[in-house]
């Protein structure tokens, strides 16, 4: 046996291998392999299972390690990569080594999210040459809280709490007071997103 640890980047379909006696210089008894191939690979450097931001657009590149592969393509699933869930992110040329895919984050907010990036031109839920993300999770960004710092809210009265929201597809949030400047939280409702809601 022999540890072949430089295989080519070249790849090919139509690989064989030759054992040839070294003193043998007929070629009259040398072995031959049958047809293998040598593919390429691909890896996924981001994301890297951080946690990223419902529809940012310019924020956010998927970015894959490339080698024997001139161009890729890469998918999201919000379902940990189940057949059929993937969804067409974009495409681009391997350069030394590196492809780059810009990705406009969707409204799907969720904590089952993957990337899959493959070789262009093969199938996303059966392909030979890819690499996947780790699962991470896409989530919901609010900001604007109001009340706000300032405000006077009067013991007993109905007051509304508000807040603005980047998208649609978180259907509900929790609302939490502190009354030790954010030492500890209780709960007060939880309630639909809908970005306001009566106290």
């Amino acid at each position: 046996s022999y540890s072949w640890n430089n295989v080519p980047v070249d790849t090919s379909n139509n690989v064989k291998v030759k054992v040839i006696d070294v003193d043998d210089a007929t070629d009259l008894y040398s072995g031959v392999s049958p047809t293998f191939a040598i593919i390429g690979k691909i890896s996924v450097t981001q994301p890297d299972g951080s946690d990223w931001i419902i529809l940012q657009n310019g924020v956010y590149n998927v970015v894959a390690s490339v080698s024997g592969v001139t161009n890729v393509s890469a998918y999201y699933s919000t379902s940990n990569g189940s057949a059929g869930t993937y969804n067409f992110i974009g495409s681009a040329d391997a350069v030394a080594g590196t492809a780059t895919i810009p990705w406009n984050t969707p409204d799907a907010v969720s904590d089952t999210v993957k990337v899959r990036v493959i070789k262009t031109g093969e199938a996303v839920d059966t392909p030979v040459v890819y690499g996947d993300s780790p699962t991470f999770s896409l989530f919901e960004q609010f900001g604007s809280i109001s009340p706000s710092d300032g405000d006077n809210l009067t013991a007993g009265a109905s007051e509304t709490i508000s807040w603005t929201k980047l998208g649609n597809s978180l259907a509900n949030v929790n609302l939490y007071l502190s009354k030790d400047n954010g030492g500890a939280y209780t709960l007060i409702k939880a309630t639909s997103n809908t970005g306001s809601t009566s106290w």
